[in-house]
C-alpha cells in the first residue's frame, strides 16, 4: 500500500512539474511574441531635390524583388505605412509622370525619398551644315534629364554623320574599345548542359561581344524606320551643367540649303527593375518627350 502511494506522489509530482514547464513555456512564447510584432509602421514621406519641399508622390515598397505595400506620400505630412519587423532596409520605387522613377534602398521607421523633376530640354546650335562640316549642339535644361541619347537622320546629299566619342555598341568588336566606351565585354561562352553531355543536344556558343546590361537597345521602337544612326552618349544634363555633342557629317559636293540633319534628343528613366531604359513594356516614352532639332 505503501509503495503504491508513493508511486502515486511521484506520478503527481512529475504532473505538476510538466504542467509548471508547460505553462512557463506558453507564456514565454506568448510574451516573446508581444514583445517582437509581426509589422512594424513605417512614416514615409517624399520631396522635391531641388526644393525641398514635401510631395504627393506614388511609391511601392519592395523587398527582395516582391512588392509589400504602396501607397501615396502627402505634401502635408508622413504617410504611415505597415512593413515587417524583421526586416531593417527596404527599396522604395517612385513613379510619377514629373518626376523621374528611382528606387532608394532605406531603413529605419522614418524615411525621406527624393525625388527629381524631369527636365525641360532646349537646344543650342553652332555651326552650319554649308559651313562647316563640324557642327556643335549645347543642350541645356531647367531641371534634370537623365542618361542622354540622340538619334540622327540626314538628307540625300549627306553621305555620313559621326562622332567618335558616342561609337554605337555593335561598332565596339574588341575588349579594349569596349571596356574604354563604358560597356561590358563578354568572352566567347560555351555552355553544354546535361543533355548536351548526353549526346542528345548541341552545344550553345555564345561568341564574344560588346554588350550593356543597363540598358535597352537603340533606337527605341518609336523611333525604328525614322533614322539612320543613334548613338549612347550616357551623359545627365542638370540646372547646372550642360551638354555638348559633337556631329562631324561628310557631304557630296551638292549640298544645299535643303538639306539637313534632323536629331532626336532621348532621355531615359528608371524601370522597376531598376534598369535605364528608353520606353516602357508598352513601347511608350518614358522621361521627358523626345526633343526634335534640325540642323541646316
Amino acid at each position: 500500500m505503501a509503495r503504491t502511494l508513493l508511486i502515486i506522489g511521484i506520478l503527481l509530482f512529475i504532473i505538476l512539474i510538466g504542467g509548471g514547464i508547460a505553462i512557463y513555456i506558453i507564456y514565454f512564447k506568448s510574451n516573446n511574441q508581444t514583445q517582437q510584432p509581426i509589422s512594424k509602421d513605417v512614416l514615409v514621406e517624399a520631396i522635391d531635390g531641388y526644393t525641398k519641399q514635401k510631395i504627393s508622390i506614388n511609391f511601392t515598397v519592395i523587398y527582395n524583388e516582391t512588392i509589400i505595400g504602396h501607397d501615396v506620400t502627402r505634401n502635408d505630412s508622413y504617410t504611415k505605412i505597415s512593413l515587417p519587423s524583421n526586416i531593417n532596409n527596404f527599396q522604395y520605387f517612385i513613379s510619377s509622370p514629373i518626376y523621374y522613377t528611382d528606387m532608394d534602398l532605406l531603413g529605419g521607421n522614418k524615411v525621406t525619398i527624393t525625388a527629381w523633376k524631369i527636365g525641360n530640354i532646349s537646344v543650342q546650335q553652332i555651326g552650319r551644315l554649308n559651313e562647316s562640316n563640324h557642327i556643335l549642339l549645347n543642350l541645356t535644361s531647367n531641371y534634370n534629364n537623365r542618361e542622354i541619347s540622340i538619334c540622327v537622320r540626314w538628307s540625300d546629299n549627306i553621305i555620313n554623320v559621326f562622332n567618335d566619342n558616342y561609337k554605337q555598341i555593335r561598332e565596339l568588336s574588341n575588349q579594349l574599345d569596349c571596356i574604354e566606351a563604358g560597356y561590358i565585354w563578354f568572352p566567347e561562352n560555351i555552355d553544354c548542359g546535361f543533355w548536351c553531355k548526353m549526346g542528345f543536344k548541341d552545344k550553345i556558343i555564345s561568341s564574344q561581344h560588346c554588350s550593356s546590361t543597363n540598358i535597352t537597345k537603340l533606337p527605341p521602337h518609336r523611333l525604328v524606320g525614322k533614322i539612320d544612326r543613334c548613338f549612347y552618349i550616357k551623359k545627365d544634363i542638370t540646372n547646372t551643367q550642360s551638354l555638348l555633342i559633337d556631329l562631324f557629317h561628310k557631304s557630296y559636293s551638292t549640298l544645299n540649303n535643303n538639306d539637313f540633319i534632323r536629331v532626336y534628343i532621348i532621355d531615359s528613366n528608371n524601370n522597376f527593375k531598376n534598369v535605364y531604359v528608353f520606353e516602357d513594356e508598352n513601347g511608350n516614352d518614358v522621361g521627358a518627350k523626345d526633343i526634335e532639332f534640325v540642323i541646316k
